[in-house]
């Protein structure tokens, strides 16, 4: 499996040959945003709609990058003894060490 985001890339264009071609586009900033609220609910954290959304369009609208920053929030809040919820004004004031 190869996943890239540059399709024209000499790299990639060297495989086409031997792959099936499957496109995608990025799913637009909500739908990742309800996921992200999902599956930040499974892991036992709580994230704000908002949040989410604020968080997804900082990261393009780039699912793995999405799930990164999720992670990091998480690690980082629970090493400080602090829940792993993820409010707006938290992303806000934390904004730079995510991106």
């Amino acid at each position: 499996i190869c996943i890239c985001n540059d399709r024209q890339s000499q790299k990639v264009r060297s495989l086409v040959q031997y792959c099936l071609d499957l496109r995608y586009q990025r799913p637009v900033k909500t739908t990742i945003a309800r996921r992200a609220v999902e599956i930040g609910r499974m892991e036992g954290m709580v994230v704000e709609p908002n949040a989410a959304e604020a968080i997804a369009e900082s990261c393009g609208n780039d699912i793995r990058q999405v799930l990164n920053c999720l992670q990091m929030w998480s690690c980082k809040k629970n090493k400080g003894g602090d829940s792993a919820n993820m409010t707006y004004k938290d992303l806000k004031d934390r904004k730079g060490e995510i991106n």
